[in-house]
């Protein structure tokens, strides 16, 4: 919500947030600036890779439930092509790839290409066993300069993504 309080403030130039709060941005009753809103996926890092994070849940089905026949009729019925081709036209966020890349799809929102291309781009980043070392990382770096007014942002990112490239080579997850 901060992030869009920001744009509609008019204190923003642009900000990163997930798709699921892009829908209250075009709204001019309460964003002033919804006219010149726009969207677009992330931009290619230095290096040319070009990934973004899923935000959101998935479906999950517990083990122990004593609904799990349930659970598995539910996600046959909610997967097929037409229930997710009418999620979509209700403002649903679909990862099926034929409604995805349809016209109809692809234009039904200012904001429903950039989610297209995002979608192609998703990158898993977090589901890795030494995340908490990551978010201990993430903290240790961050707080100073947030809460501590420390140092600036460029050096508590830069400090934080040589971390993050230690434990990943570390745990041998860098190519």
């Amino acid at each position: 919500m901060e992030n869009n309080q920001a744009i509609t403030e008019g204190l923003a130039a642009m900000s990163m947030n997930y798709f699921a709060f892009f829908p209250a941005l075009l709204n001019p009753a309460t964003n002033p600036h919804a006219a010149n809103t726009g969207f677009f996926a992330n931009p290619a890092g230095p290096d040319g890779d070009q990934h973004a994070a899923l935000g959101g849940q998935g479906i999950s089905i517990v083990s122990y439930s004593e609904n799990i026949d349930e659970a598995y009729a539910f996600l046959e019925w909610f997967i097929q092509p037409e229930v997710q081709k009418r999620w979509a036209e209700l403002g649903g966020y679909t990862a099926h790839a034929a409604t995805l890349e349809s016209e109809e799809f692809r234009n039904a929102t200012p904001y429903n290409e950039a989610f297209y291309q995002t979608m192609f781009r998703v990158k898993d980043f977090w589901a890795v066993p030494e995340f908490a070392e990551l978010l201990t990382s993430a903290n240790q770096r961050l707080y100073p300069f947030v809460v501590g007014d420390e140092g600036t942002a460029k050096e508590a990112l830069d400090a934080l993504a040589n971390d993050w490239v230690e434990t990943f080579e570390k745990y041998g997850r860098l190519n």
